[in-house]
């Protein structure tokens, strides 16, 4: 958390640069979003999860007003999975 308070907020078209830098890739960062996504939910996360941690709010009225999940070991078992996807990843790269 005091790493996230100290940083600098990091603009689109940067992080984009950066990447072009970095790995050569040139397209566009939905891309990611939608593969994050995709492996999460095959490793067993719920979409209500994935849901909220991309920043997307359901318009059902349970998530809206009762579904409180308990975000710490939530982030833990997403962060256990993220290994594997990186693997993948470096493997197609």
């Amino acid at each position: 958390l005091k790493l996230l308070e100290s940083s600098k907020p990091i603009s689109y078209n940067a992080l984009r640069c950066r990447l072009k830098r970095k790995i050569g890739y040139s397209g566009r960062l939905r891309l990611f979003r939608k593969v994050w996504a995709t492996y999460m939910r095959r490793e067993g996360i719920e979409p209500e999860v994935i849901d909220l941690l991309q920043g997307r709010v359901s318009r059902t009225v349970f998530i809206r007003h009762y579904y409180r999940p308990d975000l710490k070991p939530l982030l833990d078992e997403v962060r256990a999975k993220l290994p594997g996807l990186r693997s993948i990843l470096e493997s197609q790269i």
